[in-house]
């Protein structure tokens, strides 16, 4: 899923209805990582919705991965299906899937909507979203940004953590906000990171947890572009004299602050009951099967006892 805004040249995507910038001007925004969780479907399904969205052979290996989980379907572009059938360390209906932006690019835009909409289906839980706008006529370089930091014009949502590296050398990158937050902003030459394959500063928007969550929700509906600006201008703002300064004004426009997290989680007995993952499968089926049964029943067994008369 891309989108693009283009100053001064673009170009029709007659598929998507989007504009797709040129390669001397606009500023190209897609999805770079989509990881989710399910529970209510299996790896194999999920592994056959995926080969008929991208080409690319999946093999299916032993080797664990990251969280804990001990088996592993392996797909193009570094796609992974991931599970644990013996209920080890993870619930052993859950399925965890990690789609790299390489996939992305191989789906496509149309194809990648087609995911997120079976995603949602599926009852599908975000885990990260990886927002990626690049500015392919570099109007804007890591050393603006790190000037603007410098002279206090940067605006945050928070006090994030702030790194910058390799200042003098070709890998440029100033990172803002930890890896353990719901947000991050990871901006760096992606041209030096490429190896030239894109040339390109990249502005890349990591989102995690809540933050991932409301992403996902918003990406059935919206324009992969609009929703990178508004997201990027909640998250970070360069301000100076009381205005945004004009080199970030080319980059996001008149975009406006949004909502960045996911509501909480109802902690009320009734909202548990509600969201299917806090259920074993056989309640689950009963609650299905009977709404509001369950609620009822359990409210019983925690209401004081009658008193004796």
């Amino acid at each position: 899923m891309s989108s693009a805004e283009t100053p001064r040249t673009a170009e029709l995507d007659e598929d998507t209805g989007t504009r797709r910038a040129s390669n001397t001007a606009g500023i190209t925004v897609g999805l770079d990582w989509l990881a989710f969780t399910l529970t209510t479907t299996t790896p194999a399904e999920v592994q056959h919705i995926l080969a008929t969205l991208a080409p690319g052979a999946w093999t299916a290996t032993s080797s664990g991965w990251r969280g804990g989980y001990r088996r592993r379907l392996a797909g193009p572009e570094g796609a992974t299906v991931a599970f644990d059938p013996a209920g080890g360390h993870r619930n052993p209906e859950e399925v965890l899937v990690e789609l790299p932006g390489g996939w992305c690019t191989a789906a496509g835009p149309s194809h990648v909507r087609d995911l997120l909409a079976q995603l949602a289906a599926w009852r599908g839980r975000a885990t990260r979203v990886d927002l990626a706008g690049d500015d392919l006529a570099r109007n804007v370089e890591v050393v603006t940004v790190v000037a603007a930091i410098d002279a206090g014009q940067l605006r945050a949502r928070a006090r994030p953590n702030m790194e910058i590296r390799n200042l003098d050398g070709p890998g440029r990158t100033v990172v803002i906000g930890s890896q353990s937050s719901d947000q991050q902003l990871v901006i760096y030459d992606k041209e030096a990171e490429s190896g030239g394959a894109i040339k390109s500063v990249r502005w890349e928007l990591r989102l995690r947890h809540r933050a991932a969550e409301l992403a996902f929700q918003q990406l059935l509906h919206r324009d992969v572009g609009d929703l990178w600006r508004e997201r990027l201008v909640s998250f970070v703002d360069f301000i100076e004299d009381g205005v945004r300064t004009p080199w970030f004004a080319a980059l996001v426009g008149s975009a406006t602050r949004v909502c960045q997290l996911a509501p909480r989680p109802d902690p009320t007995l009734a909202g548990r009951l509600s969201n299917a993952e806090h259920l074993t499968p056989m309640f689950r089926a009963i609650e299905e099967e009977r709404p509001g049964f369950l609620a009822d029943y359990l409210r019983s067994l925690l209401s004081p006892p009658p008193a004796l008369s």
